[in-house]
């Protein structure tokens, strides 16, 4: 899969206007009928990866080995247009409900693609959300978003508390980190006496208007289960979960709780 993932790195370098053109002729449709700019921007941006994908598939797939053919077919039908047709369908939604539904589907797509283009054995990807606890800003696993490994995440990280203050900074200072074995390099202010099923994960903020607003997480039980690659894979997937969250009003799911 992460074959797949350079090829079409790749490709986006070489054959950018592919893009830019899918953009250009989605955004003036966007405005011939009518659809708001913060709508036609999302329109824009979701189309032209699909577009761009389609457009460059067949091309991409003559620089790569036939086993990476097969990788590439997979990264672009069961992953990134999977997630490229949620953001579509939810920059479209008129109602506040339909939305709703519509962002669930984008951020469990989202976290699928971080499982699968990490490829990490045992991870588990996990989306928190900010919520308000006694007075307190606090970032919190949302309860329906954790797939893979089957142990619930449990932290709660406060910005002026513990090991939330170094999760709290990175993510005000828009830094997506990767910590490749805690046991040697740990956090700032990680609690070492607390048991973990994990020993490396990387982490990238989720950002709606200037705000943070949640994080994407991933982690695995081995050390060196992740690579700087999926650094820039993970950093590509938080901002679209914030073009998700942000074309839904800014507001996650509600769960009953918060």
């Amino acid at each position: 899969m992460k074959t797949a993932w350079f090829a079409l790195q790749l490709a986006a370098a070489r054959w950018w206007w592919l893009s830019a053109v899918s953009a250009l002729l989605l955004t003036g449709a966007g405005l011939l009928v009518g659809v708001s700019w913060a709508l036609v921007a999302v329109l824009g941006t979701a189309g032209a990866l699909l577009l761009m994908l389609d457009a460059s598939s067949k091309r991409t797939v003559t620089l790569v080995a036939a086993d990476a053919a097969t990788e590439w077919k997979v990264l672009l039908e069961d992953c990134l247009q999977p997630l490229a047709r949620c953001l579509l369908r939810l920059a479209v939604k008129t109602t506040a409900d339909a939305k709703k539904e519509e962002l669930v589907s984008a951020l469990t797509a989202i976290l699928t693609a971080a499982l699968s283009l990490t490829e990490a054995r045992r991870s588990r990807a996990t989306l928190f959300r900010r919520v308000n606890i006694d007075g307190q800003d606090c970032l919190e696993p949302h309860p329906m978003f954790t797939h893979g490994r089957g142990d619930e995440p449990v932290s709660q990280f406060f910005p002026r508390r513990g090991e939330g203050k170094e999760v709290w900074r990175a993510a005000e200072a828009d830094e997506t980190v990767f910590y490749p074995d805690i046991r040697v390099n740990p956090p700032p202010g990680m609690d070492a006496e607390r048991e973990r099923a994990y020993v490396c994960f990387i982490t990238t903020p989720i950002i709606v208007a200037g705000r943070v607003e949640g994080l994407l997480t991933i982690n695995a039980t081995r050390a060196g289960e992740f690579s700087e690659s999926d650094r820039g894979v993970m950093r590509v997937l938080g901002v679209l979960a914030g073009v998700a969250l942000a074309t839904s009003g800014g507001r996650w799911p509600e769960d009953g709780g918060h």
